[in-house]
């Protein structure tokens, strides 16, 4: 069975489109929960960055300073526990007796299970840590700051596979409805060139068969316009040419009669 123009397009960009999806959920499915990780922690050190900056203009006794604080941390839904040793200047977004318990977990070891390294600088360490009690994963940061102050920051990992698996589904859902609209429009591209050739095929044939009655009639200006003029003046040209044969043959035949 022939294959049509049409078909191999449609054929084509079904197969290329399912391919990048498949390729993108595969992605997903391998490399979102590292580069989510990624990002958090870099998250983490910019936070980091930003209260150092303002605890080196400013003092945590500052009324200005928790308020530049509050806005930081609020905007960026990370938990903090900011202390200078020794004063009970402090600075607590989230619930305290947590944090602290959580900061004693990790910086202290006071917990079973140690927590990942996943950045360390010179003034801050970077963990990635599992809470077995609250059976919730978290991104944490152990800090020094000018003044003989510390801070605490904490950020929770939603579901990452949960989360992957919800994205490589919704990438599949998004992805059939992009195969079927690109397939339909395909289709009716590749048919508005099909069509034509198709017609010059068959207008070929009947050529072939010396009936030259047969026109392109498109009104095309691109390549396919220009093959069915050219095809146009070909079958007018032999139309010509046949004919002034044939007068000639009949000519001919009459001398010989007469002869």
């Amino acid at each position: 069975m022939k294959r049509t123009i049409r078909g191999k397009y449609t054929l084509l960009i079904a197969g290329v489109m399912g391919a990048m999806i498949l390729i993108l959920c595969l992605m997903n499915s391998l490399y979102l929960e590292r580069y989510y990780i990624s990002e958090k922690t870099k998250d983490m050190a910019s936070t980091y960055n930003a209260v150092s900056t303002i605890l080196r203009e400013s003092s945590l006794e500052d009324e200005d300073t928790m308020y530049r604080l509050h806005r930081l941390f609020e905007s960026s839904s990370i938990s903090a526990l900011v202390r200078v040793v020794g004063s009970p200047a402090a600075y607590i977004f989230g619930y305290e007796d947590r944090l602290i318990e959580q900061m004693g977990a990790v910086v202290y070891g006071q917990e079973s299970e140690p927590p990942e390294l996943m950045e360390q600088a010179e003034q801050y360490v970077v963990y990635r840590w599992h809470d077995a009690k609250l059976q919730s994963s978290y991104i944490l940061l152990f800090g020094f700051l000018e003044g003989n102050s510390y801070c605490f920051l904490r950020s929770s990992l939603p579901g990452i596979k949960e989360s992957a698996m919800i994205s490589t589904r919704f990438t599949w859902m998004i992805g059939l409805v992009v195969i079927l609209v690109s397939v339909l429009l395909v289709s009716q591209v590749s048919g508005r060139i099909s069509g034509p050739i198709t017609r010059l095929a068959q207008i070929a044939d009947r050529m072939a068969h010396l009936d030259f009655s047969a026109r392109y009639e498109g009104q095309r200006e691109d390549e396919i316009g220009l093959l069915g003029a050219s095809m146009n003046y070909m079958s007018e040209e032999l139309e010509r040419k046949i004919s002034d044969l044939r007068s000639a043959n009949l000519q001919l035949q009459r001398d010989i009669d007469e002869k």
